[in-house]
């Protein structure tokens, strides 16, 4: 698979929200936050990726980015065309594998914050600052 070799500084944007959606970024090191505009048109955080993670996940079935992705610290990312991604998925379930489990992990990531917010146990600038702090998983 061609993938490009990318290197961010901190503050540096890798996505921008509504752009048209031409690839994923693979982190390979670094901390990236996504951040989204809410319906009042404030800047939310809606998730922290670190080491191993997958930005642009939508850009394989959109037109264009949800989100804006900013680098917290210096990122290396691995960069792959969507159309070239959806084609080597197509015939490597390995990689569907291994994409399965970043939306896995992405995906309770989101239910513990969820049920953390609901319960009111943590305060969320607590919780963010402790994930972007935390060793990556996964």
């Amino acid at each position: 698979m061609p993938f490009k070799s990318y290197v961010f500084k901190p503050g540096a944007t890798l996505l921008r929200g509504g752009a048209p959606a031409l690839g994923v970024h693979f982190v390979v090191s670094g901390a990236v936050t996504l951040v989204c505009e809410d319906f009042l048109g404030k800047e939310r955080i809606v998730r922290i990726v670190q080491d191993g993670g997958i930005i642009g996940l939508e850009t394989l079935t959109e037109s264009r980015t949800r989100h804006v992705a900013l680098a917290l610290d210096k990122v290396r990312t691995r960069w792959i065309m969507a159309i070239r991604l959806r084609d080597s998925l197509q015939r490597a379930p390995e990689l569907q594998w291994m994409v399965l489990h970043q939306m896995q992990v992405a995906l309770d990531e989101a239910e513990s914050w969820i049920s953390a917010l609901v319960s009111g146990t943590v305060p969320a600038r607590v919780r963010l600052a402790a994930a972007a702090a935390a060793p990556a998983t996964g």
